[in-house]
C-alpha cells in the first residue's frame, strides 16, 4: 500500500461565513454519508453536548479544526495526474453540481452552529466576560439567538472564527482513511468505521434506511438510527442471506469487498432479495419489537425458506403476523430449555434468555427452530409452499383433522388424549412428519401424526436440548 503524504492549506472562517456556506440552495459543502459518523438529518449531539460547543465558540475554545476537502483542487490533482479515475470522476460529479468543499470532520459542530442560529441551543446561564464587553448576564429563557440573548453574545457568536484544514489532492479512498485516523480516539462503533469504505453496498444500505426509516423506529430509538445501528441490522440481514454469516468479521469483509455481494443481491438481477427486503421493512412497522434479536430472528427465517428450502411466502403479512403472536406467547412464556451451549453459564434458559444471546450461533439456531416448529403448525399452503413440492410441506387444518381421527384422539408418542377443540391450538399440538420432509418424507396422512407439542420440539437432531 502506498502511504502518501497529502496537502493541505488553512482556511479561518467566520460562523456566519460557514453558515452560509452551508445555506446556499446550489452547491457549497457537501455532505458524503460515507464520511459521517452518524445521520445527515440528525446530530449525535444531545442539547447538553450542543450548549457546550455553543459557550466554547462564544469564548474562543473551538479549537478543534473542521476538515474539508477542496473539491475543484483535487479534481484537477487527479485528472493531472491520471492515476485514479474513480477520484476524478467522483470530484467531477460534484463540480458539476456545484459544491465547492466536501465535509470530512466536523458535521456536529456544523449542525450546532445551525441550531443554535436557528434558536434551537440555549447558552449555559452565567456571567460572560468577552474582550470588549464585561459581565454580560445569561439566564434561562433568554439565552437562545433570537429568543432574549443580548446583541454582544449574538455578534459575538457569528464573528467567531472557525480553523479549517482542507485538503487539496486527497482521492476518495484516502478521504475515507483521514476520516478513520480522525475518530479513531474518539468512541465510533464497529459500523460507523465500516461505512466510511467507499462502495455502492454503503449506499444502498443507507438508502434503504432512509427509505424504511418508518418501520426501524419500531425497534432502534432515535439515538441507534444516528450512531448507525439500524444500518447495521440492514448489513446483518444482507451478510447473513449472502454468507450464512454476521458476525463483525463478515461484516467488515463485506464492506471492504463488496463486488460479489453487489453483483449477486443488490441489482436487478436478484428480484427476490430486494422486493423480499422491501415487503419485510413494510410488514414490521406495524409491531412494537421488544427484541432486535427475535427481529433478526424473522428475517433469518424468511432467507432460510428461500435459500435452503426452496420455500416462498405467499403471503408475508399474514406470515409476519403468525410469527409476532407466537413470538408474543414464547416470551411470556416461563418454560425453560437445556442450554443448547454448554459452554454458557446458564443450564437452563426461557425464550427471553435465548434471546439476550445475540451472537451465540448455537442459541440462535435453537430458538429460531423453536419459533419455526409453532409457525409451521400452523401456517397452510395458502401462506407459504415449498416450490419444489407445492402444497406439500405443511398440513392443512383437513389433514389435522384427519390425523385426529386416524389416531382416536391419542397422541402417538405421549399416549395423552387430544381434546377435539386442542387440535389447531399450536401451543399443545402439533402435525408431525413421521419421516421428516427434509430426509424426503411426504406430507401425507400415512406419513403424519398428531403428537404433543413438547415431544415435537425435543424431536430432530440426537443431542438437541429439550422443554423443560
Amino acid at each position: 500500500m502506498l502511504l502518501r503524504e497529502l496537502t493541505t492549506k488553512v482556511l479561518n472562517k467566520t460562523v456566519k461565513e460557514i453558515l452560509d456556506e452551508r445555506k446556499k440552495k446550489e452547491g457549497g459543502i457537501f455532505l458524503d454519508e460515507s464520511f459521517q459518523v452518524g445521520t445527515l438529518e440528525e446530530s449525535r449531539w444531545g442539547q447538553a453536548e450542543k450548549s457546550r460547543f455553543f459557550k466554547s465558540v462564544l469564548l474562543g475554545r473551538a479549537i478543534s479544526p473542521i476538515v474539508w476537502i477542496d473539491v475543484k483542487a483535487c479534481y484537477e490533482y487527479w485528472k493531472q495526474v491520471g492515476t485514479d479515475n474513480e477520484s476524478k470522476d467522483y470530484f467531477q460529479k460534484l463540480i458539476s453540481q456545484k459544491y465547492v468543499y466536501i465535509s470530512l470532520d466536523g458535521n456536529n459542530r456544523t449542525i450546532t452552529l445551525f441550531d443554535a442560529d436557528g434558536g434551537k441551543v440555549g447558552l449555559q446561564s452565567g456571567t460572560y466576560h468577552l474582550i470588549d464587553h464585561f459581565n454580560i448576564q445569561v439566564k434561562r429563557g433568554s439565552n437562545k439567538i433570537g429568543k432574549g440573548l443580548v446583541d454582544p453574545l449574538v455578534d459575538k457568536f457569528y464573528n467567531t472564527k472557525i480553523q479549517i484544514i482542507v485538503y487539496t489532492d486527497i482521492s476518495k479512498d484516502e478521504a475515507g482513511q483521514v476520516f478513520r485516523d480522525i475518530n479513531d480516539g474518539l468512541t465510533l462503533n464497529n459500523h460507523q468505521k465500516r461505512q466510511s469504505y467507499s462502495s455502492d453496498l454503503a449506499n444502498w444500505v443507507r438508502q434503504i434506511r432512509k427509505d424504511y426509516k418508518q418501520s426501524l423506529t419500531k425497534i432502534f430509538g432515535k439515538k441507534e438510527i444516528v450512531t448507525l445501528k439500524a444500518d447495521e441490522f440492514i448489513a446483518k440481514c444482507l451478510c447473513y442471506t449472502a454468507n450464512k454469516d454476521f458476525s463483525g468479521t463478515a461484516l467488515d469483509s463485506l464492506y471492504k469487498e463488496p463486488g460479489l455481494v453487489i453483483s449477486a443481491y443488490l441489482t436487478k438481477r436478484d428480484k427476490w432479495f430486494q422486493s423480499t427486503m422491501k415487503s419485510f421493512m413494510k410488514e414490521i412497522k406495524r409491531f412494537k419489537w421488544t427484541s432486535k434479536n427475535s427481529l433478526f430472528d424473522l428475517w433469518v427465517i424468511i432467507s432460510e425458506y428461500k435459500t435452503d428450502d426452496n420455500t416462498q411466502i405467499l403471503n408475508m403479512n399474514k406470515f409476519v403476523t403468525c410469527y409476532y403472536d407466537k413470538l408474543t406467547n414464547l416470551i411470556g412464556d416461563t418454560a425453560v430449555y437445556d442450554s443448547p451451549d454448554k459452554k454458557l453459564k446458564e443450564k437452563v434458559l426461557d425464550y427471553s434468555g435465548l434471546l439476550s444471546k445475540s451472537l451465540n450461533k448455537k442459541v440462535g439456531d435453537f430458538r429460531r427452530k423453536v419459533i419455526r416448529n409453532l409457525i409451521e403448525n400452523e401456517l397452510d399452503e395458502t401462506i407459504i409452499v415449498q416450490q419444489e413440492h407445492p402444497k406439500n410441506r405443511f398440513f392443512t387444518k383437513k389433514q389435522k383433522n384427519q390425523l385426529y381421527k386416524k389416531q382416536d384422539g391419542i397422541c402417538p408418542a405421549t399416549k395423552k388424549r387430544i381434546p377435539l377443540e386442542e387440535i389447531f391450538d399450536y401451543t399443545k399440538w402439533h402435525a408431525d412428519h413421521i419421516l421428516a420432509f427434509s430426509r424426503g418424507g411426504e406430507t401425507t396422512i400415512e406419513n403424519g401424526q398428531l403428537v404433543c407439542a413438547e415431544f415435537n420440539l425435543r424431536k430432530g437432531k440426537k443431542n438437541a436440548p429439550n422443554k423443560r
